[in-house]
Order: structure tokens, then sequence, then C-alpha cells
């Protein structure tokens, strides 16, 4: 008798088995055939920024609008060092920054000359205004950016 019952035991193990790997198989198909194929979109670069790197071409590069009678400038970005000197009109008392053009993985910060650590990294649309002593400051980031002064000509002090 126990001939047949370890038969049986032995039958029964095979069939449960064999029950398991039919469910598997059939729910690896269902899953299989429910994924929809996909495409993955690459991400915005990842942005370089060192917080005390100049450029190489740093003290050949400075940008010069202190006595310049403007209300706006762009500046083109470069990532990884700051630029040279960036000087803001002196009849400027505050001034805003905006992206220009592409977004896309821009990125913007700021070295005020005298200041130990530099500003930011900022994102686009940071709204950050600067109203700082010093309108001389390094600038690193990613795209473009726009100064700008929001200010009549008719209420800035004339000399």
């Amino acid at each position: 008798m126990t001939e047949k019952t370890n038969r049986d035991k032995l039958a029964t193990f095979v069939l449960v088995v064999i029950i398991i790997l039919i469910c598997a198989l059939v729910l690896r198909h269902s899953f299989v055939s429910r994924m929809r194929p996909f495409s993955v979109t690459p991400g915005p670069a990842r942005s370089v920024y060192n917080p005390h790197v100049i450029c190489d071409d740093a003290f050949k590069a400075d940008v010069h609008h202190e006595d310049d009678n403007i209300h706006h400038f762009p500046v083109v970005m470069r990532e990884g060092c700051f630029s040279g000197f960036i000087y803001v009109p002196k009849t400027w008392k505050a001034f805003h920054t905006q992206p220009v053009g592409d977004q896309t993985g821009f990125w913007s910060a700021f070295w005020f000359a005298n200041q130990p650590e530099p500003a930011g990294p900022y994102p686009p649309n940071s709204n950050v205004v600067f109203n700082y002593p010093s309108r001389v400051f390094r600038l690193q980031g990613h795209g473009t950016i726009l100064f700008y002064e929001n200010v009549p000509d008719e209420e800035k002090p004339h000399d």
C-alpha cells in the first residue's frame, strides 16, 4: 500500500509543478502582451558648475557697459568656469535678468567682485533682482541671459 501512496504523492507533485509552470507561462504572456513599446527621450544635459573656477581667457574677456547709456544687454554664458568681469551701467540702481531663447538646460551663477563666494546657480525665470554695491561680476551658466533695468529715463538722476 505504501508503494501506491508514494506513486500517488509523486503524481500529485508532478501535476502541481505542471500547473504552476502553466500558470507562470500564462501570467508572463499576459504581462508581456500588455506592455507597450516606448522610447526614452533623453533629458537635458547635466550642467557643469564649478563654483571657484574662472575661465582661462577670463582676464582678457571683460564686458564693459559701465559708461553706456543702455537699458539692456545679452550675454552668452559658458559652463564650467566664470567669465571675465561684466560691468553693468553705472546708472542702473538695480538690475534684473531673464533667459533669452531656448531655456532647455538654462542656469546662471554670479560671482560679484570682492565677494568670497558665488551666488547661484539659478534656474530659468528665478526672478532674481540684484541690488549690490558692486556693479561688477563674473558669470557662469548655460544659455543666453538678458540683463535689464526697469527705470525709465525720466526717473534717472541726471549729472
